[in-house]
Protein backbone atom coordinates (compact mmCIF):
# COMPACT_ATOMS: atom_id res chain seq x y z
CA UNK A 1 0.00 0.00 0.00
CA UNK A 2 1.24 3.48 -0.75
CA UNK A 3 1.39 6.22 1.83
CA UNK A 4 -1.60 7.95 0.18
CA UNK A 5 -3.62 4.72 0.18
CA UNK A 6 -2.74 4.14 3.88
CA UNK A 7 -4.14 7.58 4.70
CA UNK A 8 -7.50 6.59 3.22
CA UNK A 9 -7.90 3.47 5.41
CA UNK A 10 -9.83 4.23 8.63
CA UNK A 11 -7.63 3.92 11.71
CA UNK A 12 -4.45 4.57 9.69
CA UNK A 13 -4.35 8.30 10.40
CA UNK A 14 -5.46 10.73 13.08
CA UNK A 15 -9.06 11.89 12.86
CA UNK A 16 -10.13 15.48 12.23
CA UNK A 17 -10.59 16.34 15.90
CA UNK A 18 -7.06 15.24 16.84
CA UNK A 19 -5.58 17.12 13.87
CA UNK A 20 -7.55 20.28 14.69
CA UNK A 21 -6.55 20.17 18.37
CA UNK A 22 -2.92 19.68 17.33
CA UNK A 23 -2.73 22.61 14.94
CA UNK A 24 -4.78 25.00 17.05
CA UNK A 25 -2.48 24.28 19.99
CA UNK A 26 0.62 24.74 17.81
CA UNK A 27 -0.63 28.09 16.48
CA UNK A 28 -1.49 29.28 20.00
CA UNK A 29 1.97 28.29 21.28
CA UNK A 30 3.60 30.39 18.55
CA UNK A 31 1.19 33.25 19.25
CA UNK A 32 1.89 33.08 22.99
CA UNK A 33 5.62 33.04 22.40
CA UNK A 34 5.27 36.10 20.16
CA UNK A 35 3.18 37.96 22.75
CA UNK A 36 5.58 37.00 25.53
CA UNK A 37 8.68 38.11 23.64
CA UNK A 38 7.09 41.35 22.46
CA UNK A 39 6.15 42.47 25.97
CA UNK A 40 9.51 41.79 27.63
CA UNK A 41 11.01 45.18 26.79
CA UNK A 42 7.95 47.22 27.69
CA UNK A 43 8.06 49.32 30.87
CA UNK A 44 5.51 48.53 33.57
CA UNK A 45 2.37 50.23 32.34
CA UNK A 46 -1.28 49.51 31.63
CA UNK A 47 -0.23 48.44 28.12
CA UNK A 48 2.21 45.83 29.47
CA UNK A 49 -0.41 44.56 31.94
CA UNK A 50 -2.82 44.23 29.03
CA UNK A 51 -0.21 42.12 27.17
CA UNK A 52 0.23 40.00 30.33
CA UNK A 53 -3.51 39.41 30.39
CA UNK A 54 -3.42 38.22 26.76
CA UNK A 55 -0.39 36.04 27.47
CA UNK A 56 -2.09 34.44 30.46
CA UNK A 57 -5.38 33.93 28.60
CA UNK A 58 -3.65 32.24 25.67
CA UNK A 59 -1.67 30.09 28.13
CA UNK A 60 -4.84 28.95 29.90
CA UNK A 61 -6.41 28.18 26.52
CA UNK A 62 -3.35 26.10 25.58
CA UNK A 63 -3.66 24.22 28.87
CA UNK A 64 -7.36 23.50 28.26
CA UNK A 65 -6.69 22.34 24.68
CA UNK A 66 -3.80 20.16 25.85
CA UNK A 67 -6.06 18.58 28.47
CA UNK A 68 -8.66 17.99 25.77
CA UNK A 69 -6.00 16.41 23.54
CA UNK A 70 -4.93 14.06 26.32
CA UNK A 71 -8.54 13.11 27.06
CA UNK A 72 -9.21 12.57 23.34
CA UNK A 73 -6.07 10.43 23.08
CA UNK A 74 -7.24 8.16 25.92
CA UNK A 75 -10.51 7.51 24.10
CA UNK A 76 -9.02 7.33 20.59
CA UNK A 77 -5.75 5.41 20.31
CA UNK A 78 -3.23 6.73 17.78
CA UNK A 79 -2.79 5.10 14.39
CA UNK A 80 0.08 2.67 13.89
CA UNK A 81 3.44 4.41 13.58
CA UNK A 82 4.81 5.28 10.16
CA UNK A 83 8.16 3.60 9.41
CA UNK A 84 11.00 6.08 9.90
CA UNK A 85 14.69 6.07 10.82
CA UNK A 86 15.54 5.39 14.44
CA UNK A 87 16.90 8.90 15.05
CA UNK A 88 13.60 10.40 13.90
CA UNK A 89 11.69 8.10 16.25
CA UNK A 90 13.85 9.23 19.16
CA UNK A 91 13.65 12.90 18.22
CA UNK A 92 9.88 12.58 17.89
CA UNK A 93 9.53 10.86 21.25
CA UNK A 94 11.78 13.42 22.93
CA UNK A 95 10.02 16.45 21.45
CA UNK A 96 6.53 15.11 22.08
CA UNK A 97 7.38 14.06 25.62
CA UNK A 98 8.91 17.43 26.40
CA UNK A 99 5.92 19.25 24.89
CA UNK A 100 3.37 17.26 26.90
CA UNK A 101 5.42 17.67 30.09
CA UNK A 102 5.70 21.43 29.57
CA UNK A 103 2.10 21.99 28.52
CA UNK A 104 0.41 19.81 31.10
CA UNK A 105 2.96 19.95 33.94
CA UNK A 106 2.87 16.15 33.85
CA UNK A 107 5.54 13.58 33.30
CA UNK A 108 4.76 9.93 32.78
CA UNK A 109 5.98 7.90 35.78
CA UNK A 110 8.04 5.71 33.43
CA UNK A 111 10.11 8.79 32.61
CA UNK A 112 11.05 9.02 36.28
CA UNK A 113 12.67 5.59 36.38
CA UNK A 114 16.07 5.68 38.08
CA UNK A 115 17.85 4.60 34.90
CA UNK A 116 16.65 7.71 33.07
CA UNK A 117 17.46 10.24 35.79
CA UNK A 118 21.17 10.00 35.01
CA UNK A 119 20.42 10.72 31.35
CA UNK A 120 18.64 13.95 32.30
CA UNK A 121 21.59 15.06 34.43
CA UNK A 122 23.99 14.28 31.58
CA UNK A 123 21.81 16.23 29.14
CA UNK A 124 21.68 19.27 31.42
CA UNK A 125 25.41 19.28 32.15
CA UNK A 126 26.42 18.67 28.51
CA UNK A 127 24.49 21.67 27.24
CA UNK A 128 25.05 23.93 30.22
CA UNK A 129 22.90 24.40 33.28
CA UNK A 130 23.11 28.18 33.50
CA UNK A 131 20.57 28.96 30.80
CA UNK A 132 17.21 27.82 29.53
CA UNK A 133 18.64 26.53 26.23
CA UNK A 134 21.57 24.61 27.71
CA UNK A 135 19.69 21.45 28.74
CA UNK A 136 17.78 21.45 25.44
CA UNK A 137 21.04 21.61 23.50
CA UNK A 138 22.45 18.92 25.80
CA UNK A 139 19.42 16.72 25.11
CA UNK A 140 19.94 17.08 21.36
CA UNK A 141 23.64 16.23 21.69
CA UNK A 142 22.84 13.25 23.93
CA UNK A 143 20.17 11.81 21.63
CA UNK A 144 22.25 12.23 18.47
CA UNK A 145 25.37 10.83 20.14
CA UNK A 146 23.45 7.93 21.67
CA UNK A 147 21.83 7.07 18.34
CA UNK A 148 25.09 7.26 16.41
CA UNK A 149 27.31 5.43 18.90
CA UNK A 150 24.75 2.72 19.71
CA UNK A 151 24.52 1.89 16.01
CA UNK A 152 28.28 1.11 16.06
CA UNK A 153 28.82 -0.57 19.44
CA UNK A 154 26.94 -2.10 22.35
CA UNK A 155 29.18 -0.15 24.72
CA UNK A 156 27.63 3.18 23.79
CA UNK A 157 27.14 4.12 27.46
CA UNK A 158 30.90 3.98 28.01
CA UNK A 159 31.51 6.29 25.06
CA UNK A 160 28.88 8.76 26.27
CA UNK A 161 30.33 8.52 29.79
CA UNK A 162 33.80 9.36 28.48
CA UNK A 163 32.40 12.26 26.44
CA UNK A 164 30.57 13.48 29.56
CA UNK A 165 33.77 13.36 31.65
CA UNK A 166 35.65 15.30 28.95
CA UNK A 167 32.96 17.99 28.75
CA UNK A 168 32.82 18.37 32.54
CA UNK A 169 36.63 18.50 32.76
CA UNK A 170 37.32 20.95 29.94
CA UNK A 171 34.02 22.84 29.56
CA UNK A 172 32.47 23.11 33.06
CA UNK A 173 29.73 25.44 31.77
CA UNK A 174 28.74 22.96 29.05
CA UNK A 175 28.70 23.35 25.30
CA UNK A 176 26.55 26.48 25.40
CA UNK A 177 28.98 28.06 27.88
CA UNK A 178 31.79 27.70 25.33
CA UNK A 179 29.81 29.60 22.71
CA UNK A 180 28.74 32.30 25.18
CA UNK A 181 32.34 32.78 26.30
CA UNK A 182 33.53 33.12 22.68
CA UNK A 183 30.72 35.57 21.90
CA UNK A 184 31.59 37.80 24.85
CA UNK A 185 35.33 37.77 24.05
Amino acid sequence: MTRHADAQVPGRRYDGTAIALHWITAILIVANLTVGLSMVGLPISPRKLHWYLWHKSIGVTIFVLTSARLFWRVLHPPPPPVPMPRWQQRASALSHGALYALLSNFTDPRALHWSLSGNFVIMAVLGGMRSFWGPLIGAAIFVVLQDYVSSHTQNWMSVIGLFFVLVVSFFPRGVLGVFKRKASA
